[in-house]
């Protein structure tokens, strides 16, 4: 997994490995800056403050933000999606600053009322992302990442509804949650993850994202042991 930064400036360095894995070197970025006003160090400032709120936060949104990127460079996306796509999926968790400790660390099961609060995650990140004036090219990936095909997500919204920036962060965001240890759960091994992921399919995931990160997830597996030692 990625290393925990103790800095914005050590996130800023992640943020650029992260990108120049997904073939966007600082030349790329100070062009995309321009074009998509996302800037990298409001970007790191940001993650700072989710590393400052939760640690395992903070490493699951670096590792969501890096598979999420190279699932879009997989699918052929322009460099400015890549890039966009990177950045919503690192902050896809970010509501979750605003649950309790008590209920992000629970070892057991959730209570109703515990679980309710889960599920506002997205909403209350959607309003913290929207204070920022660029911010509304990242929104659906916030909004929407736990919506579901089959219309049964967080909020039950219309799959049409659903574009295709979230539906990415969705399959990258369960992969890293099945093969991560929680409180509330230990990780899976990879065939146990891919069983669950099959399983959901065309209901929970969309089948055609799945089949091609699959299909690439030991080439990024390599690409991990290569360029992040501690992942």
């Amino acid at each position: 997994m990625f290393p925990i930064a103790s800095s914005c400036k050590n996130s800023l360095l992640l943020i650029q490995q992260m990108l120049l894995n997904a073939q966007i070197d600082n030349n790329d970025v100070a062009k995309l800056e321009k074009t998509t006003g996302i800037q990298i160090h409001e970007v790191g400032r940001i993650l700072d403050d989710i590393q400052d709120y939760h640690r395992g936060v903070y490493r699951h949104s670096l590792n969501v933000g890096y598979l999420a990127a190279q699932l879009a460079i997989r699918l052929g996306l322009s460099k400015q999606e890549v890039y966009i796509i990177s950045i919503g999926a690192l902050f896809h968790d970010i509501g979750k600053t605003r649950i309790p400790h008590s209920i992000l660390d629970k070892p057991g099961k959730l209570g109703k009322d515990e679980w309710e609060l889960i599920k506002e995650h997205p909403r209350i990140g959607f309003r913290l992302i929207s204070q920022y004036d660029w911010a509304h090219q990242l929104e659906p990936m916030i909004l929407l990442h736990h919506e579901r095909l089959d219309g049964k997500g967080y909020y039950s919204v219309d799959p049409r509804k659903i574009p295709l920036s979230a539906r990415m962060v969705s399959v990258a965001d369960a992969f890293d949650a099945i093969t991560s240890d929680r409180p509330y759960q230990k990780k899976e091994n990879i065939n146990n993850c891919w069983a669950e992921m099959e399983r959901c399919s065309g209901t929970q995931f969309d089948p055609d994202l799945l089949r091609l990160f699959r299909s690439i997830i030991g080439d990024i597996d390599k690409n991990r042991v290569k360029h992040m030692p501690t992942w």
